[in-house]
């Protein structure tokens, strides 16, 4: 579904992303796992469209995507849910979710705008009994479900997401985890980069380790998860 080609990304001078590559098959969960200033970050968002290739290519579903920017992106049903949340504070829950629905504007959207809020609630009761409430006060958990919810709310066919467990309790955490379970069970595709790499590798099928912006291992998740090299290097085995 999602295909990364020899990408190549630049902060400046510095070569950030070094001919990357990988895959991310319809319906199922990748993770993307490695030590801190790896590039993981920036590999998400250039897929996303928030940072520019300079070389190489991001396919998603056969068609080229690397320059058509970030609403072009998730038009085409690929949406980011990134490292730190970072949900409006100063407005409410459900302007928060409203705002994740912004390609479908108009009355003519309205009845599939109130499933998709319907679908969020139902995931997040949390989120329905506080939807009045000003994001900025939710608990990082809180905030965390809300950030997963707002990008729902573009009905994305791939959702990618950027460490979702930071700061979070291991309780909230492994609640976290169960619903982006129960999503791919529903058909969504998942690509997540999580610093929880043990957690992250259980619920995946297939894992690449990044390194310095390049590729280190990549295989079937189980089968990194009983490497011991790999358990050293990055999992703190």
């Amino acid at each position: 579904m999602l295909e990364v080609r020899d990408l190549h990304v630049y902060y400046g001078a510095v070569h950030a992303l070094k001919g990357v590559s990988l895959e991310v098959p319809q319906g199922g969960i990748v993770t993307l796992v490695g030590a801190n200033g790896a590039g993981k970050s920036t590999l998400l968002k250039a897929i996303a469209g928030l940072l520019p290739a300079r070389q190489g290519s991001i396919r998603l579903e056969g068609q080229e995507i690397s320059s058509r920017g970030a609403e072009g992106i998730v038009a085409k049903g690929l949406c980011l849910v990134p490292e730190g949340r970072q949900v409006f504070g100063t407005l409410k829950v459900i302007d928060n979710l409203n705002l994740g629905a912004f390609l479908l504007r108009g009355g003519k959207h309205q009845a599939k705008r109130q499933e998709l809020l319907d679908y969020v609630y139902d995931l997040f009761p949390i989120l329905e009994e506080r939807q009045n409430q000003y994001a900025g006060t939710l608990s990082g958990g809180q905030q965390q479900m809300l950030a997963i919810g707002r990008a729902l709310m573009a009905n994305p066919r791939i959702l990618v997401l950027d460490e979702p467990s930071m700061g979070l309790a291991p309780l909230v955490v492994r609640e976290i985890l169960k619903v982006l379970g129960a999503l791919n069970q529903k058909g969504l595709t998942i690509l997540l980069v999580e610093q929880n790499a043990r957690a992250a590798l259980k619920v995946a099928s297939y894992g690449y380790v990044l390194e310095t912006g390049g590729m280190a291992a990549q295989g079937e998740a189980k089968a990194l998860l009983s490497d011991q090299n790999i358990l050293k290097a990055y999992l703190g085995g």
